[in-house]
């Protein structure tokens, strides 16, 4: 993956692991107030969901996915220039 044209996606990745685990730490050391403790735990499924599609990214099938298409986007750009 070219980590210059990506930046927006890494950076995405980073906050939502970030925010995820710091409302995990948030809710475990803390004592939260009965009226701020509802969007919290919205907060935190919302983050939860969001953390499992980045490491799907990461680790599944969507990175391959895309290192194979830039593979493909690369052989492509010869177009009859390059050696076999």
């Amino acid at each position: 993956m070219n980590d210059k044209n990506n930046w927006p996606i890494i950076l995405l990745a980073y906050l939502i692991t970030v925010g995820f685990f710091g409302c995990l730490l948030m809710m475990m050391f803390f004592d939260i107030q009965p009226g701020v403790r509802d969007p919290i735990m919205i907060m935190i499924g919302f983050l939860g969901g969001s953390f499992s599609a980045v490491v799907g990214f990461y680790f599944g099938s969507s990175q391959s996915s895309q290192a194979k298409d830039g593979m493909l986007g690369r052989t492509n750009n010869c177009a009859g220039k390059c050696s076999p």
